[in-house]
């Protein structure tokens, strides 16, 4: 039977007994440094890379990213500093900026009042003021008249350091306050201890002649005070105070009093003129020269200040006078 008829006679299809036909070749595998498929998760989902991953080039460079996290983190740190200026509330500058009123006011009305006593009871320069051309004042002055300036020299050397936090917290005025420190502060520091001297002086070895009628001649007098001048650290006040001592041990000390309820000395005699003029020389020389050049323009800087800081309702209340 011919195999190509089937029992019906019909032609049937006809098999190539031939090879059988190659499936079409699959697709190339990428090439490049990168692995095959790394990002095939099953046969569903297949996720493709970036064309950079198989692209062979360099990656991308981290430099900008760096560089933009720098920035962040400085203005990070600019934003902290700056913060506590913006979130710091009108009512707080208000009572910052009446404090730095108050403060400069005091040190301008003070200073000058605590130079002008100063220079009337020492002497700005003390070799030609009134310590040595009026030397029996040594004797006439009570303690208060140096303790006075000593006390307000003081108080005005808090008020700079306050004057100078303030301005610190306002960011403002600092420049101005730094200038009135530089050109006050030194002075009032001698002042301060100048004066200080002369009241330990005084109340060591002039007191006890004061408080004796007529001021007469009680004896040496040896007490806490007198010791510690009288064996000081410092030679030069050491000295001082032994000529302090003789004063007070002089035995013939001639005193003139005015007439008149208050009974003021005026003179004295002069064997006693002659060891004050001595002391009044040695003092002289130990304080030395304050020089006040800058003075004006310290207090045009704190009237400027007074002036920038002045409360409103004083502002008014001056208007209405």
């Amino acid at each position: 039977m011919d195999p190509t008829q089937n029992q019906s006679g019909t032609p049937g299809p006809i098999f190539s007994a031939g090879p059988a036909p190659e499936e079409p070749p699959m697709a190339p595998a990428p090439t490049g440094s990168g692995p095959k498929n790394p990002f095939s998760r099953g046969s569903d989902i297949v996720l493709q890379p970036s064309n950079d991953y198989y692209s062979g080039g360099k990656t991308r460079s981290k430099k900008p990213i760096i560089i933009v996290g720098i920035v962040a983190v400085v203005a990070v740190i600019a934003l902290l500093v700056m913060l506590p200026l913006f979130s710091r509330s009108p009512e707080a500058n208000s009572e910052q900026k009446t404090k730095l009123y108050q403060s400069v006011s005091a040190i301008h009305s003070e200073y000058s009042y605590v130079i002008s006593s100063y220079n009337d009871v020492i002497g700005l320069n003390p070799t030609s003021g009134n310590l040595v051309q009026h030397p029996e004042s040594i004797l006439f002055y009570y303690p208060e008249s140096y303790d006075i300036t000593f006390n307000i020299s003081a108080f005005l050397l808090d008020s700079l350091q306050e004057s100078k936090d303030i301005a610190e917290k306002l960011g403002k005025y600092e420049s101005d306050i730094d200038f009135i420190i530089g050109s006050t502060q030194a002075n009032l520091e001698a002042i301060k201890k100048n004066s200080e001297i002369m009241t330990k002086l005084n109340e060591a070895f002039i007191s006890p002649i004061h408080s004796v009628e007529n001021w007469q001649y009680i004896g040496c007098v040896s007490s806490p005070e007198t010791q510690e001048l009288l064996n000081s650290s410092d030679k030069k006040l050491a000295s001082i105070a032994q000529k302090y001592n003789q004063l007070a041990c002089k035995d013939d000390i001639q005193v003139v009093f005015g007439g008149g309820e208050l009974q003021m000395p005026e003179s004295v005699d002069e064997s006693t003129m002659e060891l004050l003029r001595d002391i009044a020389n040695s003092l002289a020389n130990y304080f030395g020269t304050i020089n006040v050049d800058s003075k004006d323009e310290a207090l045009t800087k704190l009237e400027y200040i007074m002036n920038e800081t002045k409360p409103k309702e004083q502002n008014e209340s001056e208007k209405n006078e």
